[in-house]
């Protein structure tokens, strides 16, 4: 059985990124986005008119957890990165180590702004995904977590040595 790895954090702190270079620097291991369980947009909830992403029932939570069982069985690490990675608790107890990344409100509104994947986003709009980052993005076991603030070049063989000492 492999180990599952969570990286969780606001949107623009480094998940990806960060996931994508584990990915590398470790032997037989395989990231799962969860953007990519996004249900469909008929099924996503709505805030005001726009779909809502940033709530956890736009998750289509049973492929995900399908896919995560199998990735456990197939890979020696499996990294869950999402907005959500510490949400569903049957998941997130499943971790052996969970990786927060965190931004300060002010740095993340100045990279959400210039943000234009899904074009002009209104400033309520921004002001809603931090806070349903507070709302759903927290970890509740924070025995195995690993906080880092402003994630930078220098913290990522921090994080390499960290897995694999586990």
């Amino acid at each position: 059985m492999g180990i599952l790895i969570g990286i969780g954090g606001i949107s623009r702190a480094g998940k990806s990124r960060l996931s994508e270079y584990l990915q590398k620097q470790l032997q037989d291991a395989h990231v799962i986005h969860q953007d990519d369980y996004v249900k469909s947009e008929r099924e996503i909830p709505r805030i005001k008119d726009r779909l809502d992403w940033e709530h956890p029932d736009s998750i289509h939570w049973p492929g995900l957890e399908e896919s995560i069982a199998e990735s456990l069985i197939k890979h020696q690490y499996t990294i869950l990165e999402g907005l959500f990675a510490f949400y569903h608790k049957e998941i997130e107890d499943q971790m052996s180590l969970k990786i927060m990344l965190s931004l300060d409100k002010q740095q993340f509104l100045d990279l959400k702004k210039v943000d234009k994947r899904w074009g002009d986003e209104p400033n309520w709009f921004i002001d809603h995904i931090w806070h349903s980052h507070s709302l759903y993005g927290t970890v509740r076991d924070k025995s195995t977590l690993s906080r880092i603030h402003n994630i930078k070049d220098s913290d990522y063989q921090f994080i390499v040595e960290q897995v694999k000492n586990l």
